[in-house]
């Protein structure tokens, strides 16, 4: 927590500098602005981030795999991925062939980007310098703000078609767990991005939230998002964030 506030504090800073500037007044308090980032981050998160959001509601298709990962201890919305198996029309009109299609969402890349979590921190430093604070005004922002909205044709994309069949071999349950030895001292985690992972099929739902570990289900998105990313192409329909 003594970490996450002195980045809060950083933040403040900028913030309290560009507020100056335009004439609206700075936060009274430390605390005052920690909440007020707290919930234009989560507004900004439910509006654009939410992955099971990036497919339009269809009746009878739901997404199979679903990625959402943010930076640092501050959970900045940095990327989010869902695939979903479709039924594209078939050539001549007469039925249609299943697929995988794969949609993105993901905060700009700021200039000299060296870890992800750097987009995800000057979004919301854009974010708060647009002095949006009612829905219609954060949407507004949110729409300004150059977000990537990106989707691929998962069968055609044979790199991340071979990530996914790889995830059989993802560690889900760790020896700590399954194998304690006390004689080993778990190695700490401090300040890690953090990866939310879900696979759903029928009647069968499994769910991995934590840090980029090795052979993790964080991991292996980690490589999911590598391998479709010359796969992507701007999207035809309409962000989230529009509908």
């Amino acid at each position: 927590m003594k970490h996450r506030r002195a980045g809060f504090i950083a933040m403040a800073a900028l913030a309290t500098a560009s507020q100056a500037q335009s004439g609206r007044p700075a936060p009274s308090r430390i605390d005052d602005f920690i909440e007020r980032v707290s919930r234009l981050r989560g507004q900004v998160e439910e509006l654009a981030f939410q992955p099971g959001k990036l497919f339009e509601f269809q009746r009878g298709r739901e997404d199979i795999i679903t990625v959402a990962y943010t930076g640092d201890d501050m959970g900045w919305p940095i990327y989010s991925i869902a695939i979903r198996e479709v039924c594209r029309p078939r050539p001549g009109g007469r039925g249609c062939v299943p697929g995988r299609a794969a949609r993105m969402v993901r905060a700009p890349a700021p200039p000299e980007l060296t870890r992800p979590r750097q987009r995800g921190f000057s979004l919301m430093q854009q974010m708060l310098r647009s002095g949006a604070e009612t829905p219609e005004q954060v949407a507004a922002a949110v729409d300004k703000a150059g977000l990537e909205w990106l989707e691929g044709d998962l069968d055609a994309c044979e790199a991340a078609a071979e990530v996914i069949r790889q995830a059989d071999r993802i560690e889900w349950v760790v020896p700590e767990i399954h194998s304690p030895d006390p004689s080993k001292l778990q190695a700490p985690v401090l300040h890690s991005d953090m990866v939310e992972v879900t696979f759903v099929t029928f009647a069968r739902k499994s769910s991995y939230h934590g840090y980029v570990a090795e052979r993790s289900p964080g991991e292996w998105a980690g490589r999911l998002a590598a391998a479709l990313e010359p796969c992507w192409r701007p999207a035809a329909a309409p962000p989230p964030w529009r509908r």
